[in-house]
């Protein structure tokens, strides 16, 4: 298992600095990294968002409605690259650098010393998600206006809380995503 890249508060690299996830967690310095990549596609009421349903095999949150892809960054790997290959694990999707948009980066309130580094990207209507690894159990496409009022109590819709600033953001980059396309 590959050891996992620290970052100071203000997101930037702690150079040469490395550790497993549960040594991560509890340091006082510094915060582990991860990506978001939220998939999207234009539908015919508006957007639609894919979901991921967590494998009832994970340690964190199974069974439980998430990101459509996620995952850590590793020791001297950009968050680019990181959300390039946990996508290509988790659901099968090869996307290239120059068609991810960065949405934000957010320093997670209700996950200890995390930094999550969030995209989004926009597939059309052929894609077909593949996910043999078993960290995922089940796909879902969600229309925006669906979501939105899911993620007002994601616990109640068996969804991973992000929390409130967190899908906030969200929502306002994919509104602005789908503007700036359609």
């Amino acid at each position: 298992m590959a050891k996992e890249q620290a970052f100071l508060a203000n997101g930037e690299v702690v150079v040469n600095v490395a550790f497993e996830r549960r040594d991560l967690i509890d340091h006082p310095d510094f915060l582990v990294g991860t990506v978001h990549v939220w998939v999207w596609r234009r539908g015919v009421s508006g957007a639609e968002v894919f979901v991921q349903k967590r494998s009832s095999h994970k340690t964190v949150k199974p069974g439980m409605l998430d990101i459509s892809a996620a995952g850590h960054i590793d020791t001297g790997e950009s968050a680019l690259s990181a959300a390039i290959r946990e996508t290509k694990e988790e659901i099968g999707l090869t996307m290239q650098e120059d068609e991810i948009e960065f949405a934000f980066r957010l320093r997670k309130t209700n996950v200890a010393n995390c930094i999550a580094t969030v995209y989004l990207y926009e597939v059309g209507h052929s894609f077909e998600p593949t996910f043999d690894d078993g960290e995922v159990e089940a796909v879902s496409w969600f229309p925006i206006d669906e979501l939105k009022g899911m993620l007002h109590e994601p616990e109640a819709h068996n969804f991973s809380n992000h929390g409130k600033g967190y899908f906030t953001l969200l929502f306002e980059r994919l509104e602005i995503a789908q503007g700036e396309r359609g």
